[in-house]
């Protein structure tokens, strides 16, 4: 019996006719096969013979001896058809399926344990590579229920990686410490710690799986290239650690060792993936333009060419790739690359292209234009996690845009722009477009239209945001029912915010519900909390406004001396000087209206202009201070100007004072 050559059993993918790619098979040796064992009959002795003889070296020729000759039922039978069946298996191909036929009817007919328990080991490998693996597995579990033959390391090996392939890292892991602490001593060692450093990296462990794969190396540097997903978690661990050189250096060692395959093509994208993850776009632009010459599928050529427009898209402006040709083209000028993919086939592919082209407009200006585009991409396409990544790419340039545009002023193009995208895109309302709400209900009081803020706001409040607190958004509704004349919400908002304009607004709604006393207080509130002159002369002047058929001279002049206090605290100006004048005209009438005479016809000399009704109140107070002269002079210039009714009351006053006399006009 031929032992099991190991360093040509697990260093061998054996490429079976599945869908999907080549799956790894540990193998024994070619010479070696339980029906090579033992006599045969008589009659049949030349023919198992010279099978036997050339099985090793021509299996093809044993598979087209045995299949032209007929063989006989009986132990010799089977023998000889079990050869045949291991050689079909050997050819590989189409005659794959005849050695499936041939083995499932030897599982039935043979009956030395041995030989039962190899062919089930060969159906397990068969419906592996075919790509049934849960009618392998079962096989598998059965040939295990056998002898334990030469086959037995193979048979652990494969039922591992099967493991391994169909995500059950655990059961692989077990299965694998349990081949090396059996036959750990096999040259097959290398490749069982790689793939052991594989598993425990999935099950997270990345202490264990880097001290495997140390010990690996040690023994075969490059033995994790029999198993493409090997290389693939050797770089991701070494990618955790910050070796970033060194993983692209496994990947890259894995696109030449698979150059021209679809695993070989993965590896280059995976390495261009890692440099574009780092912002270095000069090292990714090379790993992707390493596709473009040929060498792998159309479908990876295809993803290297889109991921290189994208690339460009972004960073074409800051990046020269000068050197890499055909790949400058596509970086330099993405646009028709991506608007060749968008209108492809491929759903996928499109949504990204969409999105390359967004940010194409959005460099030249046309933001609109970009974003109809992403409302494309997760509209119009199935779900996809690139529909989300198209989605918050939207999210964020609106918010951007509506910043901009609010930041300028532009609150109407804010709010029609909110209501035609989420018109366009039919939006769920969701935390995440919170944030637009929000601007376009601060748009809305901008604009002077809280009833339209409020039901936002009201919206916010009820789903929650993460664009503003609870607290803070309570706050802003009550603002926007106080501002739509919510007496209410007036009264709460002052208890929540005592500043000087909430408290004006306290004060008109209590003077309009008639209680003015309240009113008062408060705007003397206001006045004590407002931040500087020009609010508080404006708070004065409002309250003047209110209470002056109602208050008292005194309490009239004093809040008038307090104004005129505030007054001299304005800069010097035309301002200024018309409220000095305007003010000393009202402290003049409040002066005559508490019988100080003296000071109310000083200050109404001090005018420039007069109207006829104030000269007329100066004759009075110069009069109520004991200035006749000065009285009579003023009573004449009104009689002489004949402005009525002041004038006819001038001369009434001069009449009864005997001053009458050289006065001009009729008596």
């Amino acid at each position: 019996m031929s032992r099991v050559r190991w360093a040509g059993l697990l260093g061998i993918a054996l490429l079976l006719s599945g869908p999907a790619h080549a799956r790894l098979l540990a193998r024994v040796e070619p010479g070696w096969s339980p029906f090579l064992r033992g006599e045969v009959v008589q009659e049949l002795c030349s023919l198992a013979s010279e099978a036997r003889a050339l099985l090793a070296s021509d299996p093809g020729r044993v598979a087209g001896i045995l299949g032209r000759v007929p063989l006989p039922p009986g132990p010799g039978g089977t023998q000889l058809r079990g050869l045949r069946a291991d050689a079909l298996y050997q050819v590989g191909g189409s005659a794959l399926t005849e050695a499936l036929r041939l083995y499932r009817a030897l599982e039935a007919e043979a009956g030395d344990p041995a030989e039962v328990a190899w062919v089930r080991f060969m159906l397990g490998n068969l419906h592996r590579g075919l790509g049934f693996d849960r009618e392998a597995e079962a096989w598998y579990r059965e040939a295990l229920r056998g002898p334990e033959g030469p086959w037995a390391p193979a048979l652990r090996f494969d039922a591992a990686v099967l493991h391994l392939e169909s995500g059950r890292w655990a059961e692989g892991r077990d299965t694998l410490l349990w081949w090396l602490d059996r036959h750990g001593a096999e040259p097959g060692r290398a490749i069982v710690l790689y793939l052991l450093g594989e598993a425990e990296a999935a099950l997270g462990d990345d202490d264990a799986a880097r001290q495997r794969f140390r010990e690996a190396q040690e023994h075969s540097p490059n033995a994790w290239l029999v198993r493409p997903e090997t290389g693939h978690a050797l770089a991701a661990l070494l990618r955790r650690e910050g070796r970033l050189a060194e993983a692209a250096d496994v990947l890259e060692r894995l696109a030449a060792d698979r150059a021209g395959t679809d695993a070989g093509g993965q590896a280059l994208l995976s390495v261009g993936e890692l440099w574009e993850s780092q912002g270095d776009v000069l090292r990714a632009a090379r790993a992707y333009a390493g596709l473009l010459g040929g060498g792998t599928t159309p479908a990876v050529a295809r993803e290297g060419v889109l991921r290189l427009a994208l690339l460009g898209a972004e960073h074409s402006g800051r990046v020269e790739l000068a050197e890499l040709v055909p790949a400058h083209r596509v970086f330099h000028r993405p646009g028709p690359t991506l608007e060749e993919v968008a209108a492809g086939r491929d759903p996928l592919a499109a949504q990204r292209a969409l999105g390359g082209l967004a940010i194409l407009l959005e460099r030249e200006g046309q933001v609109e234009e970009a974003l109809g585009l992403l409302i494309r991409a997760f509209r119009d396409y199935p779900e996809s996690p690139e529909s989300g990544r198209a989605y918050e790419s939207f999210i964020a340039l609106l918010e951007g845009y509506l910043d901009e545009r609010a930041q300028a002023g532009a609150h109407a193009d804010v709010v029609v722009v909110y209501a035609a995208l989420r018109e366009a895109i039919a939006w769920v309302p969701t935390r995440e477009t919170g944030s637009l709400t929000l601007r376009a209900a601060q748009a809305y009081e901008r604009l002077g239209t809280p009833a339209l803020a409020k039901p936002l706001y009201e919206d916010l409040l009820s789903r929650g945001t993460r664009a503003i607190s609870a607290e803070e958004l309570s706050a802003r509704l009550l603002r926007a029912r106080a501002a739509e004349g919510d007496a209410e919400a007036r009264l709460a908002l002052v208890e929540a915010q005592r500043d000087w304009r909430t408290l004006r607004t306290l004060a008109r709604t209590l003077a309009a519900a008639g209680d003015l006393e309240r009113a008062r207080q408060t705007y003397l509130e206001a006045l004590g909390v407002a931040p500087g002159a020009d609010e508080r002369v404006g708070l004065l002047a409002e309250a003047d406004a209110l209470f002056a058929p109602r208050a008292a001279t005194p309490e009239l002049l004093e809040a008038l001396l307090q104004r005129r206090a505030l007054w001299q605290t304005l800069p010097a100006g035309a301002e200024r000087q018309g409220w000095d004048a305007h003010g000393r005209l009202v402290e003049a009438r409040l002066r005559y209206a508490s019988g100080d005479g003296q000071t109310a016809a000083r200050l109404l000399r001090s005018l420039p202009e007069l109207a006829p009704e104030d000269r007329y109140l100066l004759a009075l107070a110069e009069r109520a201070a004991g200035n006749l002269v000065g009285a009579d002079a003023a009573l004449r210039g009104l009689v002489e100007e004949g402005s009525p009714p002041f004038s006819g009351l001038a001369r009434v006053h001069l009449e009864l004072s005997g001053s009458w006399e050289g006065v001009g006009g009729d008596p």
